[in-house]
């Protein structure tokens, strides 16, 4: 599960499944998106990117999973 938080108002302003099968270690926007682009990376071995709509930040769908042999524990962007 990925959380996005409101820190002014501490209240949760988008949760969703990720999709990865083991623990999430890090979540990122990717830069120069406009806060549209995020990539997760897990214990799973996986990197998985998403693309969410700007009027109403849902998730629209998981457009990249790579398998890595080993956990993954930070992104580099």
């Amino acid at each position: 599960m990925v959380m996005l938080w409101d820190w002014e108002t501490g209240l949760a302003k988008l949760s969703f499944h990720s999709g990865h099968s083991n623990n999430v270690f890090q979540a990122k926007f990717m830069p120069y998106t406009d806060e549209r682009t995020m990539v997760t990376c897990a214990a799973d071995g996986e990197v998985h990117l998403f693309h969410f709509l700007a009027h109403n930040f849902q998730l629209v769908d998981v457009v990249l999973s790579y398998m890595h042999q080993r956990k993954l524990v930070f992104l580099n962007l």
